[in-house]
């Protein structure tokens, strides 16, 4: 019997590719043009769209977490959380692992992500660390 392939074993970086990114500017546009629409007052449209990003970001974790089976059962702990959202989720996210996982030297249960970003201003180079 062969066996199927589901959507948790489709590689993350290819089903990013599935859609094109003009596709999904247009619906996206069209998702916020239809809210706007139907929003009696700014808070009203924050609250919807905030809704409906939340909804889709659960989602993709809820993806990217069944996909990365490797730690899935220790998710429930901060470090191995910190480290998926600073390796996995981040690659999804921006095509790349954070630079740095850092905990806090003042508290004990502060941890930083940083992540180096290189930026043209005037013909000079700037970097910011720590976002």
């Amino acid at each position: 019997m062969e066996h199927r392939r589901s959507i948790f074993d489709r590689d993350i970086s290819r089903s990013r590719a599935d859609v094109s990114l003009s596709a999904f500017g247009f619906l996206f546009s069209e998702l916020v043009q239809q809210i706007q629409r139907e929003a009696e007052s700014i808070n009203d449209l924050e609250g919807q769209l905030e809704q409906i990003g939340y909804g889709v970001g659960v989602k993709v974790l809820e993806l990217l977490a069944a996909r990365d089976r490797r730690n899935f059962r220790h998710k429930h702990k901060l470090v191995p959380c910190l480290r998926f959202v600073s390796t996995t989720l981040w690659r999804y996210l921006f095509g790349k692992d954070a630079d740095r996982l850092e905990k806090s030297s003042e508290h004990d249960n502060e941890y930083y992500i940083h992540e180096q970003v290189s930026c043209a201003r005037d013909g000079r180079k700037c970097r910011a660390k720590g976002l």
